[in-house]
């Protein structure tokens, strides 16, 4: 179940690490987040979440592992009703913040390659990829091209253009114009119900 969140967020689904590895080679991915979930219940009838995170490089090995510690949703609970009386920092927040101040000293942004271009974007992925045919996912082609417009590969006119086509003229538009809370009204459509 490969699904892309957004351009350069791939979501693998379920399986081992081993299988998450190799899917994730056979996909071209770089680096994978691996969380590893143990649930179970105890005799009380109450439920036990144990989660823990991994950075991993699908090619090679990092110097240093980069990983979590495991986070217990009882004892969470029990930090985060603490942290109310004291204005204590949730134990989740500081787990993902020192997470990803690991990973922050381990992986540089780069530009994007010189040969990348404005016209090149539009007319090999835009035109030719992203607006053919039916749109089953909505929410990441207009990521995708919100960030060549972030970018300044792709220009304002074919940027509204594009959201116009694949959200329709009103919601296009609202999207790129639209005040916060119009913007969500739309978005809303495209989300998983629960």
């Amino acid at each position: 179940m490969n699904a892309q969140l957004t351009p350069g967020l791939t979501l693998l689904g379920l399986g081992t690490d081993k299988e998450l590895k190799e899917r994730a080679a056979t996909d071209g991915i770089d680096v994978l987040a691996l969380f590893r979930v143990k649930v179970s219940v105890n005799r009380a009838g109450i439920i036990i979440n144990d989660t823990e995170a991994d950075i991993l490089l699908v090619k090679g090995t990092l110097p240093e592992p980069i990983g979590s510690a495991v986070l217990n949703n009882i004892k969470v609970q029990k930090d985060r009703d603490a942290a109310k009386s004291d204005s204590k920092e949730d134990s989740v927040d500081k787990e993902v913040k020192r997470l990803f101040d690991k990973v922050d000293a381990k992986f540089v942004m780069t530009t994007m390659p010189a040969a990348l271009t404005p016209e090149l974007v539009k007319a090999k992925r835009v035109d030719s990829q992203l607006l053919i045919g039916a749109i089953d996912d909505p929410l990441s082609v207009l990521a995708e091209i919100r960030f060549y417009h972030r970018n300044k590969l792709l220009n304002d006119a074919d940027t509204a253009a594009a959201f116009a086509k694949v959200a329709g003229a009103a919601d296009g538009k609202t999207l790129l114009e639209g005040k916060e809370e119009d913007r969500k009204k739309v978005v809303e459509k495209w989300l998983p119900k629960s």
